[in-house]
């Protein structure tokens, strides 16, 4: 196991306090955004509504994974948490793994998010503009015209400047 004193030094020089709207900022953008909303029509045509049943199933679980992250960061409160608790608590090759997989997760996002945003509008841009974003058939319901490519990546290209 890594020794929790390595890092005392580059932790000793952060901030260790957030205001009420930080805190509701950083808990509002950790639940906005698309997945729950392909979650719902991915999960809903699968299972219809069982999905309530794997919903709260889910619930429950999230909130034990939740709490043992609550009780890591008062336990050794260092920055990088979902990095670092994994290398301190359970060694390099799992640190290295989550490490990836949390930068894999954050590339990934604005794309998803753009992708999300085409496939909300296309509807809107359709009936307002005429232009046809997604073409309907495929097995998750619409694929992406070859404008509505165009349109993802220039949505991806802003959300990517703005975000970042």
């Amino acid at each position: 196991m890594a020794e929790i004193h390595d890092f005392k030094d580059s932790d000793s020089k952060l901030r260790r306090e957030l205001s009420v709207q930080q805190l509701l900022f950083i808990s509002i953008g950790s639940i906005i955004g698309s997945g729950w909303l392909f979650a719902v029509l991915s999960a809903g045509a699968i299972a219809g509504p069982a999905v309530i049943v794997a919903w709260v199933i889910t619930a429950i679980l999230i909130s034990v994974l939740a709490l043992n992250y609550a009780e890591t960061g008062s336990m050794i409160p260092r920055s990088g948490g979902v990095a670092r608790y994994p290398y301190l608590t359970h060694g390099n090759y799992l640190g290295f793994l989550l490490s990836w997989s949390m930068l894999l997760g954050g590339v990934t996002t604005v794309a998803i998010e753009a992708l999300a945003v085409v496939q909300y509008a296309a509807g809107y841009v359709a009936t307002w503009t005429g232009i046809e974003l997604t073409t309907q058939g495929g097995e998750d319901g619409s694929t992406l015209t070859a404008t509505g490519r165009v349109v993802s990546v220039v949505v991806m290209v802003l959300f990517f400047c703005k975000f970042n």
